[in-house]
């Protein structure tokens, strides 16, 4: 397999873990430590995947947001919101 993916993470010893897994699977490998410079590095660079732990999602915030759409988790929980809201009675006009 090829392709760039940027890793997302803080920690240290599990950067070196993601790294090693994925350059041996043929990946070559973009780190950020935080969102901000993920934000940074995917406009640079554009990567095929961006890996990142969920403690970064409110660090990226609306910017990554606005820039990049919302994750597949996030329209997932959006829905489910908005799925209680309408079995509660609280729809669109509620």
């Amino acid at each position: 397999m090829s392709g760039t993916i940027l890793l997302v993470e803080d920690n240290s010893d599990n950067r070196i873990i993601y790294r090693r897994v994925l350059e041996h699977f043929g990946y070559t490998v973009i780190e950020a430590l935080d969102g901000e410079e993920a934000i940074r590095l995917a406009t640079e660079r554009v990567p095929d995947l961006i890996l990142r732990t969920s403690r970064f999602r409110g660090s990226m915030g609306g910017r990554r947001r606005r820039r990049f759409g919302p994750t597949p988790d996030e329209r997932d929980s959006d829905r489910r919101v908005d799925g209680a809201r309408d079995a509660g009675g609280q729809g669109a006009g509620g």
